[in-house]
């Protein structure tokens, strides 16, 4: 019997209650699903979020069906969205500290030498310019998806684009970034 022929099985099992088949599922895709998660996620934001995911389609099973895809697309679909609610979860968690207006550039020794020149300023100054010669679109992309950090299809609902149309914003305006800081002057560390 093929794998795929053999993971539709595992699943119409699952779905009928068989906890004997849940044991072959994770046997099966135990694997994808922990690669998955230890890719985005800490340690043990992974290892809840993979019983969480298998918990689910445990839950949910009845729902995969044969003629729509293949079981991997199945977990892999359901395991991406329960990471994806983890890393929201996580951001929300994590209260980052204030700034502590005593700690500016200025007052680290190392940046005293650099601090003087402006060159870190002059650096942001090049990157907001290069920024500003984006197309509006491309712009609004990156300061979704890399300035606030909301997935790309979060991005894409707030623009009113298509999917695919805000990856090709993201992904143009960073190669037009990356080739216009490339070819515009880097200052020198040096006095």
């Amino acid at each position: 019997m093929d794998p795929d022929s053999q993971s539709v099985i595992v699943m119409q099992r699952i779905a009928a209650g068989d906890k004997s088949a849940m044991r072959e599922c994770l046997d099966l895709f135990g694997d994808l699903v922990w690669s998955m998660a230890l890719k985005y996620l800490r340690r043990e934001d992974a290892e809840e979020t993979v019983q969480d995911i298998f918990l689910e389609l445990w839950h949910k099973a009845d729902r995969f069906d044969p003629a729509r895809g293949k079981p991997v697309t199945f977990i892999a679909i359901l395991a991406r969205r329960r990471i994806l609610d983890r890393l929201r979860q996580v951001s929300r968690r994590r209260d980052p500290e204030p700034l502590d207006a005593s700690r500016t550039l200025a007052s680290i020794p190392e940046a005293a030498a650099f601090s003087g020149q402006g060159v870190i300023s002059d650096r942001l100054d090049r990157v907001e310019t290069e920024l500003r010669s984006l197309s509006k679109d491309q712009q609004q992309a990156i300061e979704l998806v890399i300035g606030k950090g909301y997935t790309q299809v979060e991005a894409a609902q707030l623009m009113s684009i298509p999917l695919g149309t805000l990856k090709s914003h993201v992904r143009r305006g960073l190669e037009c970034l990356r080739q216009n800081l490339k070819q515009s002057p880097t200052p020198s560390f040096s006095s």
